[in-house]
């Protein structure tokens, strides 16, 4: 069972797609032209090579999941068909995507390239692949592709699933080049609150962040003379309260010899009498077990009743906390990169700091019914656009129409219909097939990668990011991802157990230790019985 984070759920990757294009014409909000070295422009791509030229070789057609009516309707989609010789169908998923998937799997009617958040859905990717459902990729076959067999490379989670069932049974879509930590966990604080309650450095332990809180809560830190501010904001629960201290809840960690749940560790102790203590003081959100509108609970942080706030502080969402968000809230107090800032990961009482890995992956699949000729073709497609040139177009456009370049900068061009530089997605509305970006790419390097950010928003999104890239924990994934009938029927509302422990009265030590024999004796000790069997097979 797994707690969906804040930026988990994945849908497929046409209409993602479509959803960054949208959210890449917000990333620039200062309407100012952008200029970008064109080396820029290629950051996400593993290799220029476009793989073995199928121009000259008989045209190959294949069904793709995607919302693109008809691929050779504008100059791209035109070049791409033209140039690797290939016919697309698209197949439109209406309503819920792996439901739909399921219905045409169950109907041997699935599209033969198709998505699935298999983050999300581990156990039916292992189901499909045990099913014949989806096909693998041979070794032979993939060391011609360099830029498929890196992504694959560098992905943590893929290798996982490689080393449970034996075979290259998809192709990542890439989540980010750069985030190696989880970004959902970042601490923002209120710069200026710090000045006003006299501590003039960073928290950087566990423990300052506490003394930090603690005078936000009754130091008047926004000095209007009243009773009124509080210390720490979550908008989800405490999930990502946990992430804090390093602990991922649904990752299995080694304890004692064996391999359990990350939330019936024993690490789980430290940040439970953490936030039962920040619950007690009044320091915590007493209402933060009914956070889960952010759209109502996110003004609490803006309007400046809490001084600090845990939120996913990636590129695009650090932007628009501090500047769209904060910043418009409270025009006219000053730049709001000086009025808030992002703590570093937090050292903890085991005397180091460290974040959970990144858990995010979208698979593409290849349905079992492609043979090994119309195999290579789609391979070809996946290298064609992870080039350079092409990763350019798909974002910038045609040169000379969407952007202008000396050879040592990309100078965006006006778009009439705005007024304003041409943004991604007036390059995804006008030439729609360059919304395939979104097949190989999630888009979360967009905004750094092609320069969409205010240049002072870029610098320190990339300085929080590699802090936590520094200490980022890499656990043996399998454990996790594994399929085991005891563990696959696991129902456990241990979030729920979680809030309990915090806001009662009770020993935590007591709580906790009936918590984890009750989750023993609902089925859990015989899920990690066999998960721990499982993992001494594949040793």
């Amino acid at each position: 069972m797994q707690v969906k984070k804040q930026m988990a759920v994945i849908v497929s990757f046409a209409l993602v797609a479509t959803l960054f294009a949208g959210c890449s014409g917000g990333g620039k909000d200062n309407g100012e032209a952008s200029s970008a070295s064109p080396s820029s422009a290629s950051t996400n791509s593993a290799s220029p090579s476009p793989g073995p030229t199928a121009k000259a070789q008989k045209q190959i057609e294949f069904s793709m999941t995607s919302n693109i009516k008809d691929f050779s309707a504008d100059p791209f989609g035109q070049k791409l068909l033209s140039d690797l010789n290939i016919k697309i169908n698209p197949v439109v998923i209406n309503g819920d995507q792996v439901e739909q998937l399921k219905l045409r799997a169950a109907s041997n009617n699935m599209p033969e390239v198709f998505a699935l958040n298999a983050g999300d859905n581990t156990n039916l990717l292992y189901q499909w692949i045990d099913q014949k459902i989806v096909r693998s990729i041979p070794d032979e076959m993939l060391n011609k592709y360099p830029v498929v067999k890196k992504m694959m490379d560098d992905s943590p989670f893929y290798q996982m699933i490689k080393k449970v069932k034996g075979g290259n049974y998809y192709i990542p879509r890439v989540v980010s080049q750069h985030y190696k930590a989880d970004w959902s966990s970042g601490i923002y604080y209120r710069k200026d609150w710090m000045k006003n309650v006299g501590i003039t450095k960073e928290p950087t332990t566990i423990d300052e962040w506490y003394q930090m809180m603690k005078a936000f809560t009754e130091k008047d830190p926004d000095q209007n003379g009243k009773n009124d501010t509080y210390g720490l904001l979550t908008l989800f629960g405490l999930w990502s309260g946990f992430t804090v201290f390093g602990i991922d809840l649904d990752n299995w960690v080694e304890e004692d010899g064996r391999y359990i749940p990350g939330y019936v560790s024993k690490k789980m102790l430290e940040p439970l009498k953490f936030y039962r203590k920040l619950y007690q003081e009044k320091i915590l959100d007493p209402e933060f077990a009914q956070n889960t509108n952010v759209t109502k609970t996110f003004p609490k942080f803006t309007t400046g009743v809490f001084g600090t706030l845990i939120r996913n502080t990636d590129n695009y969402w650090l932007h628009r906390t501090i500047a769209t968000e904060f910043g418009n809230a409270n025009a006219g107090k000053g730049d709001p990169l000086q009025l808030v800032g992002v703590l570093p990961p937090l050292v903890t009482s085991s005397g180091k700091a460290s974040t959970p890995i990144a858990i995010q992956e979208s698979a593409n699949l290849i349905s079992s019914k492609v043979d090994d000729e119309k195999l290579e073709r789609i391979l070809q497609f996946y290298e064609y656009l992870r080039r350079p040139e092409n990763i350019r177009t798909m974002n910038y456009g045609f040169e000379g129409k969407e952007y202008l370049t000396n050879g040592t900068t990309i100078a965006r061009m006006t778009n009439p219909a705005t007024g304003k530089p041409y943004l991604p997605a007036d390059i995804a509305q006008k030439y729609p097939a360059t919304q395939l970006y979104g097949f190989t790419d999630w888009g979360m390097d967009l905004y750094i990668d092609f320069d969409l950010l205010p240049q002072a928003y870029s610098d320190y999104a990339k300085v929080v990011r590699d802090r936590a890239n520094a200490v980022v924990d890499s656990p043996n994934l399998v454990p996790r991802f594994l399929s085991t009938p005891n563990k696959d029927s696991l129902q456990l509302d241990y979030s729920t157990e979680i809030t309990k422990i915090v806001m009662s009265n009770d020993d935590v030590d007591t709580m906790f230790n009936r918590f984890v024999q009750e989750s023993m004796n609902k089925g859990l000790a015989k899920a990690i019985e066999e998960v721990n069997a499982k993992m001494k097979e594949i040793k």
